[in-house]
């Protein structure tokens, strides 16, 4: 009968054993699991993009192109290219920016295309400038790492024709206001002088029944 009990106890206690770690795996793997979605959830997403934007003419525009790495420190070449407005999908890009990286020195000697600007700093982004942009600079814009395979979207830049008013608007709208203040100024000075000339009749109205009154 003991002997029985003691084996019953040892069964009890085995199982208990197993349970526990069967529950400190559970938790452990899910421990686990929530650590890798935590840093999945970090990695950055690694792609190139580029922002640019719309603007009237003849103001000052930029694209900028942001990487997923300082591709200064990486050593990488770097490349702007340009697809003008209504050119076919499968037409040549432009080279609109070129930058091949030399040393730490000098990091990178860059080939621009004439009427952009580029101030030469490059790092985990880069924008190029167009100065006094026009319809020749519109178009689709896209940024590479040369000798990578890391993907790159696309960004548009539209340019509009900026509204201005007509020579004869708007020397309608400058003749117009003095002429609205005179005439503003000249009503307000006939109602004062009717105003006085009512008083003045009322009073005299007022005299002339005071004299019938006493001559009565």
């Amino acid at each position: 009968m003991s002997t029985t009990c003691a084996s019953s106890l040892r069964l009890e206690q085995g199982l208990k054993h197993v349970i526990t770690l069967i529950m400190v795996t559970v938790l452990l793997l899910d421990m686990h699991r929530c650590k890798m979605t935590a840093l999945c959830a970090e990695i950055p997403k690694r792609e190139i993009t580029c922002s640019a934007g719309t603007f009237n003419a003849r103001e000052n525009a930029s694209v900028s192109c942001n990487f997923p790495t300082d591709v200064a420190i990486d050593g990488n070449d770097v490349l702007v290219e340009r697809l003008p407005v209504n050119a076919s999908k499968d037409a040549i890009w432009l080279d609109t920016l070129a930058c091949r990286w030399k040393d730490s020195k000098q990091p990178y000697e860059c080939d621009v295309t004439e009427g952009f600007s580029f101030d030469g700093v490059i790092s985990d982004h880069l924008t190029l400038q167009i100065p006094d942009v026009d319809h020749n600079e519109a178009g689709t814009y896209i940024c590479y790492i040369v000798s990578s395979n890391i993907p790159s979207t696309e960004c548009e830049l539209t340019v509009t024709e900026a509204r201005l008013s007509s020579p004869e608007t708007t020397t309608r709208n400058a003749t117009s206001s003095p002429s609205i203040e005179k005439d503003t100024g000249i009503n307000v000075v006939l109602i004062s002088i009717l105003s006085v000339a009512l008083l003045i009749l009322l009073a005299g109205l007022v005299v002339i029944l005071l004299k019938r009154h006493l001559k009565k």
